[in-house]
């Protein structure tokens, strides 16, 4: 869930970061790993594996095709290195939130463990509003997991703990925003 699904936009705060902009950190690290195994120039691999990966994530195979039709001589190996290309995003983004939250100074709406929320959440394409409570606080990331009984989440023992929910969601939802 985040702010955008819900449409708050904070007030006071930068927006967190979108995939716009860590995508080309993400291929630029990709790039250096393909040219680190020989298929070619980081600079070139970077241009075609930006049109690849710009607005969506194909599966690897997907992303293969794509470069083979750029001119690539696409294998099997290189089908693998395509498959890691979610923790190259991943990586980036994680780098690109840290960043924000540590520009940004959230502290004022942090959430305590503890508090209730309400949210609306989408369950089978509905949007209702549920009762939830803050259970983890993720400092690094500026989010939290939020548990709602009500749709089955667990406190102990096993299952479901909640939805991870960012911090400008919940403070939006309570009113500190």
């Amino acid at each position: 869930m985040s702010q955008a699904s819900l449409g708050l936009k904070p007030k006071g705060f930068s927006p967190r970061p979108s995939r716009s902009s860590y995508i080309g950190a993400a291929v630029d690290s990709m790039a250096d790993e393909l040219s680190s195994h020989g298929y070619g120039e980081s600079a070139d691999i970077r241009s075609d594996l930006l049109q690849v990966y710009r607005y969506n994530v194909p599966d690897a195979y997907q992303a293969a095709r794509e470069l083979d039709n750029a001119g690539w001589a696409c294998d099997a190996a290189l089908v693998e290195h395509l498959q890691d290309f979610d923790h190259y995003e991943w990586s980036a983004e994680l780098t690109a939130v840290k960043a924000w939250v540590a520009a940004s100074m959230l502290e004022s709406i942090r959430p305590e463990i503890g508090a209730k929320v309400t949210l609306e959440v989408r369950v089978l394409g509905v949007r209702q509003p549920h009762l939830g409570e803050v259970v983890r606080i993720d400092e690094e990331s500026a989010q939290a997991t939020v548990c709602f009984e009500s749709l089955g989440h667990v406190k102990k023992g096993l299952g479901t703990r909640g939805m991870v929910v960012d911090w400008e969601v919940i403070a939006a939802a309570v009113g500190a925003l």
